[in-house]
């Protein structure tokens, strides 16, 4: 194997997105990169002031890893959960970044949990 490749785990998800492709493991991969930078780029930015990005990146934080898809369905859960053990936090904000959230497609969740990610 040659410095520039490392080796990674071929999860459930990778193998369901495989499943039937003839291709080599690095071309789906690549495949499958590109098409989710692409849906990444098309979907709208989340409106976020200054309370919203805190409150959102409290809570990435928390979870201290990166969000898998099931997490990022319920990340407008968990920042409501998050809100009310912080009550402290201001609320008219809190108020508008759950409702901006609540609001969202998915791939807008993604896309601004892809953003605050590379941002932590």
């Amino acid at each position: 194997m040659s410095k520039d490749h490392e080796e990674i785990h071929v999860g459930d998800a990778l193998r369901k997105a495989m499943d039937g492709r003839k291709e080599p493991l690095s071309s789906v991969v690549n495949l499958l990169v590109e098409r989710y930078l692409g849906i990444i780029e098309r979907s709208h930015e989340t409106v976020m002031f200054d309370y919203h990005a805190e409150l959102y990146c409290n809570v990435l934080r928390e979870v201290g890893r990166p969000l898998t898809a099931a997490d990022i369905a319920a990340f407008p859960a968990m920042c409501a959960a998050w809100v009310a053990r912080h009550p402290k936090f201001p609320p008219a904000p809190s108020k508008t970044a759950l409702m901006v959230l609540n609001h969202s497609s998915f791939v807008a969740l993604v896309a601004l949990v892809d953003r605050l990610e590379r941002q932590l």
